[in-house]
C-alpha cells in the first residue's frame, strides 16, 4: 500500500478529492456539499487513516513511540489541531514508523509536506503588524489597538476624577476579565495624555513595601534618599509633583500578590500603610484586584475602606463588546471580519464567564496566523480548534518541540510559576528557576537564576490548565 502522502494542487484549483488519502471519510451529499478541508485538516485526516488502518488508538500509540505523556500531543496532529513542531520531529518520525510509513522515501514526502505546511503557517506574521495579543497583556504602547473597553475606561477616569484622591481606588474582576489592560492600555493613556498624570508602576511581589519605594525613587528620579516612612513618602511624591505641576497615579496591577507572593504579614502592613497614606490633591491611588482575593482584602480595614468607597467592578465585556475587540483592531490592521464572526465568538465565549477574555484574544491571534487574505475568517477560526482548542493546541506545540530534557525544566519551571494557593486560589507569580547545566567550554553564557514575571495573572487559568496536561505535572486549574 502506497503510505507516502498525496501532493495537494495549489489552493486555487481546489482540494484533494474525496477518497484520496487526505480527505476525511464520507462522501459530501448533493444537498449540503462538504466544506473544503484546510490543508492541515488533509494532513490529520492522513494520520488519522493510517493510524486507524493500523488498529491503534492515540494512547496505545503514544506508548509504542514510548513517549505515552506524549498522547495530547500525538492527538493534537491527528486532530489538526497543532502540527509536529521541528523539535518534535523525531517523535513525528516514530509515530509515521508505528503507522506503517517504513519507506524512507514516503516518510520524506510527510516530511516535505509537513515542511510546506509549515512555512505557510503564518503568512500575516511577516508583515510586521499584529492586531491581537493573544495571551499577553496590553501595554501603554498598545492603546491604539486596545479595543472593547471605552466605556469602561471613561468610567474609571471620570471615578477617579470625580471621587478625588482621598482614598485608593480598586479595579475589582474575576482573573482574565481584563483589568491589567484596562489600566495599561485603557486608563493610563488618558490620564498621562489628557489630565497631566504621570504614572508610577509598583510590582508587589515578595516585598511589596520595598517595591513600592523603589517604583517611588524611579519616578522622581530620587537617590537612596527617598523616605520610607508613610508621612515621609507622601510628602516626597507630593512635593516632587508640585514642583513639576503634574499628578501621579500609583498604579499597582496584581494586587493579590500582597497574599499569595508577600509572605511577611509585617512586609504586608508596611505596604499597605504605605499605600494607604498617598492619596492626596497631586497622588492618586489605583490598584486591580482578582475578585477571589476580596474576602482576604476585606480582613485589612485600608482596604476594606477603599472597598467600600473605592471599588470599580470589571465585568465581562458585552456583545457590542466584544464586536469592538474583534472589529477594531482589524480595521486598523487593514482587515476585514468575516460576517456573524464576532457573533460566534461571543457565543463561544459565553461558558467561560467575565474570565474568558484571554481565551477570546488568543483564539483571535491564531484565527489572523492561520488567514492568508484581507479577511479574518470563519474558516480559520475553526481550523484552529476554535475558542478553548487555540490555547490548548499553542500550549502542546510549543511543549511538543523541545528536547526531553528542556521538558522536564518546563515541567518543573511552570509548577513553580504558578503559585499553589492554601486556603486561597492558585495564582501566578514569580519563581527561581532551577540550576541551568554548566555552560559548555565554548563559553556559551548562563542563563540567569532570577526568572521575570512573563504571563500576566490574567493567563493562570489558561497555562495552568495547560501544565495539568504536561508529563507527570499536577498542577491545579485556578
Amino acid at each position: 500500500m502506497d503510505r507516502s502522502p498525496q501532493p495537494l494542487p495549489p489552493p486555487e484549483a481546489g482540494r484533494a478529492a474525496a477518497g484520496g488519502p487526505w480527505a476525511p471519510p464520507g462522501p459530501p451529499t448533493p444537498d449540503a456539499p462538504a466544506a473544503a478541508p484546510s490543508p492541515r485538516e488533509e494532513f490529520a485526516a492522513g494520520l488519522t487513516r493510517l493510524r486507524e488502518e493500523a488498529g491503534l488508538t492515540v494512547r496505545v500509540l503514544a506508548a509504542r513511540v514510548e513517549s505515552p505523556g506524549a498522547h495530547t500531543t500525538i492527538g493534537g496532529w491527528l486532530a489538526g489541531q497543532s502540527l509536529p513542531s521541528l523539535g518534535s520531529l523525531p517523535l513525528f518520525r516514530r509515530v509515521l514508523e508505528e503507522l506503517g510509513v517504513t519507506d524512507p522515501a514516503d516518510a520524506g514526502r510527510w516530511l516535505e509536506r509537513l515542511a510546506d505546511l509549515r512555512r505557510s503557517r503564518t503568512p500575516r506574521a511577516a508583515r510586521g503588524v499584529v492586531p491581537y495579543r493573544g495571551l499577553a497583556r496590553f501595554e501603554e504602547h498598545h492603546a491604539e489597538w486596545f479595543f472593547g473597553r471605552d466605556r469602561m475606561r471613561d468610567a474609571v477616569v471620570e471615578r477617579l476624577l470625580a471621587d478625588g484622591p482621598d482614598l485608593p481606588h480598586l479595579l475589582v474582576g474575576a482573573s482574565g476579565s481584563g483589568k491589567s489592560s484596562l489600566l495599561r492600555a485603557g486608563v493610563l493613556p488618558v490620564l498621562r495624555a489628557a489630565h497631566g498624570f504621570v504614572p508610577c508602576l509598583p510590582a508587589p511581589g515578595r516585598a511589596p513595601a520595598s517595591e513600592l519605594v523603589r517604583a517611588v525613587r524611579a519616578v522622581t528620579g530620587g537617590a537612596d534618599a527617598v523616605p520610607d516612612d508613610p508621612a515621609g513618602l507622601t510628602g516626597h511624591l507630593r512635593d516632587w509633583a508640585e514642583r513639576r505641576d503634574v499628578r501621579v497615579l500609583v498604579a499597582v496591577d496584581q494586587f493579590e500578590e500582597v497574599f499569595t507572593v508577600c509572605r511577611e504579614p509585617a512586609e504586608r502592613e508596611r505596604f499597605l500603610a504605605l499605600l494607604a497614606a498617598l492619596p492626596c490633591p497631586r497622588v492618586h491611588v489605583l490598584g486591580a484586584l482578582r475578585a477571589d482575593f476580596y474576602a482576604q482584602a476585606l480582613q485589612e480595614p485600608a482596604l476594606a475602606a477603599a472597598l467600600q468607597r473605592g471599588q470599580i467592578v470589571v465585568g465581562a465585556l458585552t456583545a457590542e463588546e466584544i464586536r469592538s475587540a474583534v472589529h477594531g483592531p482589524a480595521a486598523r490592521a487593514g482587515l476585514a471580519v468575516d460576517e456573524g464572526f464576532a457573533d460566534l465568538l461571543a457565543a463561544d465565549l459565553r461558558d467561560s464567564g467575565a474570565g474568558g477574555l484571554p481565551l477570546l484574544s488568543h483564539a483571535l491571534l491564531s484565527t489572523w496566523e492561520r488567514g492568508r487574505g484581507s479577511v479574518l475568517a470563519i474558516a480559520d477560526y475553526r481550523a484552529g480548534g476554535g475558542m478553548s482548542a487555540a490555547v490548548s493546541a499553542s500550549a502542546e506545540e510549543a511543549y511538543a518541540a523541545l528536547s526531553e530534557s528542556r521538558r522536564a525544566l518546563a515541567r518543573t519551571l511552570f509548577l513553580r510559576m504558578v503559585t499553589v494557593g492554601d486556603g486561597v486560589p492558585d495564582t501566578a507569580g514569580c519563581c527561581r528557576c532551577p540550576a541551568p547545566p554548566p555552560p559548555p567550554a565554548t563559553g556559551a553564557v548562563r542563563a540567569p537564576r532570577r526568572c521575570t514575571r512573563c504571563w500576566s495573572a490574567s493567563s493562570t487559568g489558561a497555562w495552568s490548565g495547560w501544565t495539568a496536561t504536561a508529563p507527570g505535572s499536577r498542577t491545579r486549574r485556578s
